[in-house]
């Protein structure tokens, strides 16, 4: 008989979760921008899908700028997600704006390597040559 009460319990919990999903909306501006940001954000990994193999096996400049880009722009989308959901409302600002040093870091980096020395695919290779 208990077993029975349990799942009742859980029904109801389970019910009070769905009707709490299902009325949340946003508004359609929201809604778009959100959409179109995470499309761009699939193409931008895609592109690294592709890139990351043509690189190791035909290694050019047009690869390595493209990598230049692509990585970091992943990286900052990805580090601003971490700090949207973990940072409490006040220091968002402050948050928002440390993600932009490794962002900004790692591209300037990045395009040294490809305009300065052998470009990323050069290095990544001589690593793996060790």
């Amino acid at each position: 008989m208990a077993s029975g009460q349990d799942n009742l319990v859980v029904s109801k919990s389970t019910l009070n979760i769905s009707l709490s999903v299902r009325n949340y909306s946003t508004s359609p501006v929201v809604q778009a921008s959100v959409g179109r940001h995470w499309y761009i954000e699939r193409l931008a990994s895609v592109g690294l899908l592709a890139l990351i193999p043509a690189g190791l096996v035909y290694p050019n400049p047009a690869v390595d700028y493209g990598l230049a880009l692509l990585v970091p722009l992943h990286g900052h989308w990805g580090l601003m997600a971490v700090a949207k959901d973990y940072t409490p409302e006040i220091l968002m600002p402050a948050a928002k704006g440390l993600v932009y040093i490794p962002s900004i870091g790692t591209f300037a980096g990045l395009m040294y390597l490809n305009v300065r020395d052998v470009g990323i695919c050069g290095a990544v290779r001589a690593v793996w040559s060790l």
